[in-house]
């Protein structure tokens, strides 16, 4: 059974692989993507990458308000 966030994971990897890559280059790994974004996060709250874990939600765990999460995605 696939990880119910699976499905959003590869279209996070899709929409962040480059259009103009080289063919059969394929998605960037999901591990790669995920410390790409949890290292966006970290800038934004101001705490260090080891300490924010994927299980983390953005406002009940690392208190990153509305202003917060528009600065995230503005990144």
């Amino acid at each position: 059974m696939m990880a119910p966030h699976a499905g959003l994971e590869r279209r996070i990897v899709a929409a962040l692989s480059p259009a103009d890559a080289a063919p059969g280059a394929g998605p960037a790994p999901v591990g790669e993507v995920s410390d790409a974004f949890i290292g966006s996060i970290a800038r934004v709250t101001d705490r260090p990458a080891d300490e924010i874990a994927e299980s983390h939600e953005l406002e009940a765990d690392l208190g990153l308000d509305s202003i917060g999460r528009i600065e995230l995605l503005s990144l």
